[in-house]
């Protein structure tokens, strides 16, 4: 399994496992693929923006990093909305991917 990535005593992301997260680009539809980690159990919700990458290339995929809306969940992917970035497919093979998120406001609450 990964772990979550702190800061301040709270968590702000998610570092997958080597070769864990991969992408499919079907037309318009982006989905992430997890082959242990059950991205429902993050603790992010739809409609939640998130950071994909990091500074770091071995954690973060070549062309699929910034930011993205997450849509929809199961236990084992997850799909996302308004890139901004141009998707492409990746396996992620030899990658430990992050992802960034954080507090947010949904309609008015925290």
């Amino acid at each position: 399994m990964g772990k979550h990535i702190y800061f301040e005593g709270q968590i702000v992301g998610y570092q997958f496992e080597k070769g864990e997260l991969s992408i499919s680009v079907n037309g318009e539809t982006v989905t992430f693929l997890c082959r242990k980690t059950d991205p429902s159990l993050l603790g992010i919700v739809a409609g939640q923006w998130v950071f994909i990458g990091d500074d770091n290339p071995g954690s973060a995929f070549k062309h699929n990093v910034g930011y993205a809306r997450m849509k929809h969940f199961n236990s084992a992917s997850f799909d996302v909305d308004g890139l901004t970035w141009d998707p492409h497919n990746d396996s992620g093979e030899n990658l430990s991917i992050k992802i960034y998120f954080g507090e947010f406001i949904k309609s008015g609450v925290k």
